[in-house]
């Protein structure tokens, strides 16, 4: 018993020393092997053991630093110096501190405190461990922060983060913007409050689970003040961990597409409607064709329009008076229809009108209302005219083209009738206006047109020929209606431009006079008259006999009545001095022996 005893306590006491062999040497494998930097210290302060990585903190080259003071360590001992005496009162501490070490400053978790022993203080550690890696990387990842909040809150996007109850959770600046409010009250705001399109229950309904919404789509959203704008959003789902669970959100990127769908509106509006009068086009038409050729709309009728004299109105007044012209027929049209007929400029002076469940008899009673309306536009100088046809299809086995077709037969067929009186006024017109901005040249045209007239009846035309050839110098310079006054007066030597702008109304004088029948054959020879018979003339460079005699004529008797009377930037000569020079440009200028029947047979004869 007693020997059996022994080896108990015997196994005890090995047993002991075991454990007190293995807490000796886990102590020294943490204080030695640890990458924190640990100091015991007395209650003087000086430092009766540390382990290697403490002084390596602090850059020393000493061996050891045991015996020396805490204080000693300024840049330590600096940052401790208040909680030193608080840890001799059995105080624990835990801090942050910054010790420069060179160039470099080095971030430490400091934890400070006292040592027991019988429940007396002898001392204190210090244990220090360098977070310097980690606080570089806190900066970093605050600066990223920092730079994606500046990101988020002054991007043009509306940033909007929405929790499963469909309430805001947080929103940038610019989404508060975008809505009218400010960040506090869109915090309070549901998805409902903004969204115009969908409703509370189904916004519930088909976003459930916001953590499953992956979607891109186009909406409407509701400003503070009412207003209505077009939004992209796109919203990407996601779960959120929070304090006590986790829970779901949407994160939703707005963009205000508003300029963008109006650009889009813009642009399909003009794909299908003519720019200059807002009504449909011809392709709009042609589609619409298609949609409106069933049955339910039969009778199915179908007006043709053409304006009458627009090509002349744009060469005699330009393009924009034959704009006007266009417009105003526009007008009329708009005025006359009802709410269900399409209208469509089909060409430049074409308009065609579809009539659903419109009998052939309601088309003409339209047609009639079209007129009136036409004859109520005043555009001034110009009288509006447009002529008009219809057709009717009354079966399904009729085709709608060949329907369009018997309109614009039946419209060329009152165009035939119409387009010609009409024309004959516009021209009238426009001569006379012409004379009543010029005086002078009033005079000129008709002493030309008598001029004209002698000279063909001494070359041995007929009379009809001869009256022909009068009505020619009466309408010579009927082209200078849209050449600016200040340039047909100008006293001093005109520019390249304002010669320009003289030299074309030859040209603009044969399309206006080619619009007519009964004008036709003199436009030819309108157009001629500023030729030279050496082929240094213009437009066309003609010489010889290649001009028509009738020009040469005309060039001659224009000529002379130039010369024999003031122009601003001569005064006139007498009929010797202009013969004179009718006969020494003979062969290069004009055709000699126009000049010789002139100057010979007919000046004799003027008074």
């Amino acid at each position: 018993m007693e020997s059996s005893a022994k080896k108990g306590e015997q196994l005890h006491n090995t047993r002991m020393l075991y454990a007190d062999w293995r807490i000796s040497a886990a102590t020294h494998s943490m204080i030695y092997h640890c990458k924190d930097g640990i100091a015991w210290f007395d209650t003087k302060g000086r430092i009766f053991h540390h382990n290697p990585q403490f002084m390596q903190m602090f850059g020393q080259n000493r061996t050891t630093l045991r015996g020396r003071n805490l204080a000693e360590i300024p840049v330590l001992y600096d940052a401790l110096q208040k909680d030193f005496n608080d840890v001799f009162s059995g105080e624990y501490f835990t801090q942050e501190i910054e010790i420069p070490v060179g160039k470099t400053t080095y971030y430490f978790a400091v934890e400070l405190g006292p040592l027991w022993t019988n429940r007396k203080i002898f001392g204190g550690y210090l244990r220090l461990r360098d977070i310097t890696e980690i606080r570089h990387q806190e900066e970093l990842l605050r600066e990223r922060e920092l730079l994606l909040r500046q990101l988020v809150t002054k991007a043009g996007l509306g940033i909007v983060i929405i929790g499963q109850d469909h309430r805001v959770i947080e929103a940038n600046e610019r989404f508060a913007e975008m809505l009218g409010y400010t960040h506090e009250e869109v915090l309070n705001l549901y998805t409902w409050d903004w969204e115009v399109i969908t409703s509370e229950e189904e916004v519930r309904k088909q976003f459930s689970d916001l953590s499953r919404v992956a979607t891109i789509f186009e909406t409407k959203h509701r400003r503070k003040d009412g207003t209505i704008f077009d939004v992209e959003v796109s919203a990407k789902g996601t779960s959120f961990k929070g304090k006590n669970e986790k829970y779901n959100a949407v994160i939703c990127i707005c963009r205000d597409i508003s300029k963008r769908k109006a650009y889009e509106s813009e642009i399909k509006y003009l794909s299908f409607h003519d720019e200059l009068t807002g009504l449909y086009n011809r392709r709009f038409l042609e589609v619409e064709m298609k949609r409106l050729d069933v049955e339910r709309n039969l009778p199915l009728s179908m007006i043709v329009g053409d304006v009458n004299g627009l090509k002349l109105i744009n060469d005699a007044f330009g393009h924009f008076k034959g704009d006007e012209l266009i417009k105003a027929t526009a007008d009329a049209l708009k005025k006359a229809c009802r709410a269900d007929d399409l209208i469509a400029r089909w060409g430049g002076d074409e308009f065609v009108i579809i009539l659903p469940q419109t009998d052939l008899a309601t088309a003409k009673e339209i047609i009639e209302r079209i007129k009136r309306h036409v004859d109520e536009i005043d555009l001034g100088l110009i009288k509006l005219s447009i002529s008009l046809g219809a057709a009717t299809k009354e079966k399904m086995s009729e085709n709608i083209h060949e329907i369009l077709a018997d309109a614009e037969t039946n419209m060329y067929r009152r165009k035939l009738q119409e387009s010609q009186n009409v024309i004959r006024q516009a021209i009238a017109l426009i001569h006379d206006t012409f004379l009543e901005k010029n005086p002078e040249a009033a005079q000129h045209a008709k002493t030309v047109g008598k001029l004209c007239q002698k000279i063909a009846l001494a070359m041995g035309f007929s009379e009809t020929t001869a009256n022909e050839m009068e009505a020619l110098g009466l309408l010579h310079d009927i082209g200078k209606i849209n050449v600016p006054l200040a340039i047909l007066k100008k006293p001093g030597v005109l520019t390249e431009t304002e010669w320009s702008e003289v030299s074309r109304h030859a040209e603009i004088g044969y399309r206006i006079l080619s619009a007519a029948n009964e004008t036709a054959d003199l436009a030819r020879y309108v157009l001629y008259h500023h030729e030279r018979f050496d082929g240094y003339g213009y437009p066309a460079g003609k010489k010889g006999a290649e001009i028509p005699l009738q020009s040469r004529i005309l060039a001659v008797a224009d000529a002379y009545d130039a010369m024999t009377n003031d122009r601003p930037y001569r005064k006139a000569l007498t009929r010797l001095e202009a013969a004179g020079e009718l006969k020494k440009h003979a062969e290069t200028q004009f055709d000699p022996k126009v000049v010789s029947v002139f100057v010979e047979k007919v000046l004799p004869t003027l008074n």
